[in-house]
C-alpha cells in the first residue's frame, strides 16, 4: 500500500500548526491570569495596608514598605526614603488614639507580573490622644513590586489637604 506524502505532509502541518495555536493560547492566558492576579495582589495590599494603619502597628505598617535605597514616598513636596517615613510612622502613632481612612476607588495598572502601579482618592481621620480630629483628604499613587513572592510598596506619591466634609 502506497502512502500519499502529500497528505502525510498536510496533515504533519497542519498538526504543527495545532499546536503552536495551542501554545499561543496557553501563554496569552497565563499572561492575562498574571495580570489578574498583580491586580488583585495590589488591592488586598492597599486594603491591608490600610487595616494595619487602623492597628497603629510601626511594625506592620513598615513592613510594607521595601527597605531598599530605591524605596521612595514623595508628599507635598518633601522625598523621603525608607528610614524616613519609618521614623515618621514611629513619631506619629504614639501620639494617636486612633486612624481610620479608606480608599475611594483604587485604579490599578499592571506594568508586568513584578510591578503594579495603582491611583486612589483617600479620605483619612487621624484622631490624637486628646480626641482632636484632624480630617484629610486626597490622592496616592502607589508602585509596589514583588519580591520572593510578597509585594512590598517601592514608590508612592501623595498629596492631601485638610478634608471639611464630615
Amino acid at each position: 500500500m502506497k502512502k500519499n506524502i502529500l497528505f502525510e505532509l498536510g496533515t504533519r502541518r497542519t498538526t504543527v500548526l495545532f499546536v503552536f495555536i495551542a501554545l499561543l493560547l496557553g501563554c496569552a492566558r497565563s499572561v492575562s491570569d498574571q495580570k489578574e492576579e498583580a491586580r488583585k495582589a495590589m488591592i488586598a495590599l492597599m486594603n491591608s495596608y490600610t487595616d494595619a494603619m487602623k492597628e497603629l502597628n510601626v511594625e506592620k505598617v513598615t513592613s510594607f514598605f521595601l527597605h531598599s535605597p530605591e524605596f521612595m514616598f514623595y508628599a507635598d513636596g518633601k522625598s523621603q526614603n525608607y528610614d524616613d517615613i519609618v521614623t515618621q510612622v514611629r513619631d506619629l502613632f504614639p501620639n494617636l488614639r486612633s486612624y481610620e481612612g479608606k480608599w475611594d476607588n483604587i485604579f490599578v495598572s499592571v506594568l508586568n507580573s513584578n510591578a503594579v502601579a495603582a491611583a486612589a482618592p483617600f479620605h483619612e481621620v487621624l484622631t490624637d490622644k486628646n480626641g482632636v480630629e484632624t480630617r484629610l483628604k486626597g490622592e496616592v499613587t502607589w508602585i509596589a513590586v514583588r519580591v520572593e513572592n510578597n509585594w512590598k510598596f517601592i514608590y508612592a506619591h501623595a498629596s492631601y489637604q485638610p478634608d471639611t466634609v464630615k
